[in-house]
């Protein structure tokens, strides 16, 4: 008689039933997901923005390093307002305590934050801009250009998978949602598809890179981002599904140009690589996101000419974005779908500095702007 043998056959028919009864749950955990908008239940979320550029440039022999760090945080209350017949549901966006800090560091070094339209910002450590103390108030306008689309208020129309399909309000927050929505995958960064997935089942979800700041591709660039099912949580005998998301690119020598004042000159962007990577948790009852983080990383360089001069451009970005689901609504929505801003529609450039070639998410902020 083998012991060893006889003892050991137990468990290993315990384990093979074990990994077939493990096996089979995960089999038969496949959900359809969708988001779902109560009318008159306020969510209330979040959200924070990180972004940091160092960029190294040489130009004609000449080197010169810069860096630029902002930072924006905000809330945001998303109300359903009616069901839609085709099956998507208004939702009212309204966003409050908007702000954004950034520190950019070049030939000076210039710091500034924005709370709402309070601006204050110094430069070598010197007062520039302070408008409760009415300095730089020229300058402070030019500033807010950028700001007011960020504090307008207007209805999405979201489909069960996450996609926001059109916009309604005023004219001002129609244009800036649209361009922002351009290279962006769903208003939380996530859509699901339209059939069950299962624990460790993925789909992917392809977006284009949006160049801005001047800069045009010969040919478009698309990139994948791979969601992955995993395991759920369980809090209060409630099923809290999570997503993985991520993404890997490396690509060279990609052609295009740069126009500045009217001129172009040619180049290429020898090395492009693009990482993603970021968790989502999703309470599957309420058909409501918790919270998502995700980070964002490109290395980027760029060989062009300058004014007649060789030049070399390489640039390391990080994008970090954090969602979190918080509780307390600010008010309801209006009775009558209308939206309570209005700017006029003189449009300006309104791209910031540092998402020169960042794909979305970054792209998300490759925006238009309006004076008030």
């Amino acid at each position: 008689m083998n012991v060893l043998k006889d003892s050991l056959a137990p468990v290993a028919l315990f384990c093979l039933l074990t990994i077939g009864t493990c096996t089979q749950a995960i089999a038969d955990d496949s959900q359809l997901f969708a988001f779902k908008f109560q009318t008159n239940r306020p969510l209330v979320y979040a959200v924070s923005l990180k972004f940091r550029t160092v960029t190294d440039n040489n130009i004609g022999g000449k080197n010169s390093l810069a860096s630029n760090t902002r930072e924006f945080r905000y809330k945001v209350q998303l109300t359903g307002y009616k069901k839609n017949p085709d099956g998507t549901t208004l939702v009212y966006f309204k966003p409050y305590d908007f702000a954004e800090d950034m520190d950019n560091v070049g030939l000076s070094h210039v710091v500034t934050q924005i709370r709402g339209l309070k601006i204050k910002s110094q430069q070598n450590g010197i007062v520039i801009i302070d408008t409760e103390n009415n300095v730089g108030l020229g300058q402070a306008n030019t500033s807010k250009i950028s700001v007011y689309p960020n504090l307008l208020s207007g209805y999405f129309n979201f489909d069960p998978a996450g996609r926001t399909l059109k916009f309604e309000g005023d004219l001002p927050f129609i244009d800036y949602w649209t361009d922002m929505f351009k290279g962006r995958i769903g208003f939380f960064w996530i859509c699901f598809p339209d059939h069950p997935v299962g624990i460790q089942e993925a789909w992917t979800e392809n977006i284009s890179m949006i160049p801005s700041g001047g800069l045009a591709l010969d040919n478009p660039l698309t990139f994948t981002n791979t969601f992955t099912r995993g395991l759920n949580l369980t809090t209060t005998g409630n099923p809290i599904a999570t997503f993985d998301v991520t993404s890997a690119d490396h690509l060279k020598n990609i052609s295009g140009y740069s126009e500045q004042n009217g001129q172009k000159s040619s180049l290429n962007i020898s090395q492009y690589d693009h990482i993603l990577f970021g968790t989502y948790h999703f309470d599957q009852k309420r058909g409501v996101l918790l919270d998502a983080n995700t980070t964002e990383t490109a290395d980027i360089s760029i060989d062009m000419l300058v004014q007649g001069n060789s030049a070399t451009s390489h640039m390391n970005s990080k994008m970090e974005i954090q969602i979190n689901l918080i509780t307390e609504p600010i008010e309801p929505p209006p009775k009558q779908a209308q939206s309570t801003h209005f700017v006029p529609r003189l449009r300006v450039s309104g791209v910031l500095p540092n998402t020169r070639i960042i794909p979305s998410p970054s792209a998300a902020f490759e925006l238009v702007s309006y004076y008030r």
